[in-house]
């Protein structure tokens, strides 16, 4: 059962005092780690707690920029070539890890030496579907998608979660817009939001 969350980080994508917001959720007496979003400076924010590569268990990204994805290589990297360690179940959204891969990793990732290596090679991908949820630990959570930025004309976008620990409902809404008329309903059924 998941009894811990420690944040490790909030603000801003460029600050330098908090850290990127990120977030371990922890099953103590199973020692299982949920890593919510994994930055650029994931290896910095985790050994500032206690923690380290080879104590994520699974990981969810909620969306591409580098502030929620970008310490996935060191992530990826540290597991593969650690050979105490197993790949990291990744949950994601499914219209999600085509472009994680493609734009964001496989410039640093798709070569090792002998071999061309694939997002697998590093996690155990789960691939969430449109409005789907997915288990960990025994807690449901629910992708919400939410409108992060407008991209020219369309619309870049973010997976928030909705899930309940001990009877308290979280909605954290990663990096989304300032849009309660949108997202009322979700804020009425949360009791607390991120």
């Amino acid at each position: 059962m998941i009894d811990k969350m420690i944040f490790l980080g909030s603000g801003s994508a460029f600050t330098m005092k908090n850290r990127q917001s990120n977030i371990i959720l922890i099953d103590t007496e199973n020692k299982k780690t949920l890593l919510i979003d994994a930055g650029t400076d994931i290896r910095h924010s985790l050994f500032k707690v206690g923690y380290s590569y080879s104590d994520i268990n699974a990981i969810y990204i909620s969306h591409a920029h580098a502030d929620h994805a970008g310490g996935l290589e060191y992530l990826g990297f540290c597991s593969y070539f650690d050979p105490k360690c197993t790949s990291p179940k990744m949950f994601i959204s499914g219209g999600l890890k085509s472009r994680l891969w493609n734009n964001t990793l496989s410039g640093g990732m798709q070569s090792i030496q002998g071999d061309i290596a694939e997002f697998s090679t590093y996690f155990d991908i789960n691939t969430v579907p449109k409005n789907g949820s997915f288990i960990w630990q025994d807690t449901k959570f629910q992708l919400v998608q939410t409108v992060h930025i407008v991209n020219g004309f369309s619309f870049e976008h973010s997976y928030g979660l909705l899930f309940t620990i001990n009877g308290i409902t979280v909605f954290y809404t990663s990096d989304t817009q300032f849009a309660p008329n949108q997202l009322k309903d979700l804020y009425g059924w949360a009791d607390i939001v991120f």
